[in-house]
């Protein structure tokens, strides 16, 4: 019950993660928000039963790729040919970070066949917190990739804050804590990631909306101006006329 419970709650996180790298990659989804929240409620659904019930790595892992691949093919907007692609990067890049964590707790299990028992709080923890410095890291490189600019306060919080979790999480394990406490303290910790990002993209995105508006009134401003020269001082059209002369000779 207790290493159950902590499997959930990092199962949870995880799938959101997924659901911020697909965002990333793909975009809004094509069925509307309900229908692509309910994608992941049942990724989560399933992938969580088949590691509590059968916890077999291949079955699992095989699982949880073509799942991925129905959400992109079904949920998004993306030809095959993409729509394979962005699945196996996600899978590959928690895949990797679940490789880091397992170097790091000294259980890294190659045999893909058979079940396995872990019992690792820290690890537990750790690993979606890996995954999702990962996942962020992605997000500012395809921002980057689409002309978005990332401040660099905003890089600093994505390699810090995850870290920082990491810390406290290992703090945490530490102590003598009563098992709800330490599941307490672990879902504030997702918590706290969670809303950090939100409102740091909030931010960023209320900052490009308003320098938008900045330019709009700006070209506004210029466009009133000209349009009064030439109303004042080119009446009939001259203004224009001589405009484009001057262009032909150019």
């Amino acid at each position: 019950m207790f290493f159950a419970t902590f499997y959930i709650i990092a199962n949870i996180f995880q799938s959101y993660e997924l659901w911020l790298l697909y965002r990333c990659f793909f975009g809004k989804s094509k069925r509307g928000a309900g229908i692509e929240f309910l994608a992941f409620v049942l990724f989560f659904a399933v992938t969580m039963l088949l590691n509590v019930f059968i916890d077999i790595p291949i079955l699992t892992g095989l699982s949880s790729y073509v799942m991925l691949v129905l959400i992109a093919f079904f949920g998004y907007e993306s030809g095959w040919k993409q729509g394979l692609l962005y699945s196996v990067f996600a899978f590959v890049s928690m895949t990797l970070a679940e490789c880091i964590v397992g170097l790091a707790t000294g259980f890294l299990d190659l045999n893909v066949f058979q079940s396995r028992e872990y019992y690792n709080v820290w690890g537990m923890v750790a690993l979606p917190v890996v995954q999702y410095l990962v996942v962020l890291m992605i997000r500012n490189f395809r921002n980057l990739q689409k002309g978005r600019e990332i401040p660099i306060l905003y890089w600093a919080v994505t390699i810090v804050l995850p870290v920082f979790s990491l810390y406290l999480d290992l703090m945490i394990c530490q102590q003598n804590f009563y098992w709800l406490n330490m599941l307490g303290c672990t879902v504030i910790l997702f918590v706290m990631n969670v809303l950090v990002f939100y409102l740091c993209d909030v931010q960023i995105e209320n900052m490009r909306v308003r320098f938008e508006k900045e330019k709009l009134e700006q070209l506004n401003v210029y466009q009133g101006f000209f349009g009064y020269r030439e109303k004042n001082y080119f009446p009939d059209g001259q203004f224009s006329e001589s405009a484009r002369g001057i262009t032909s000779e150019i």
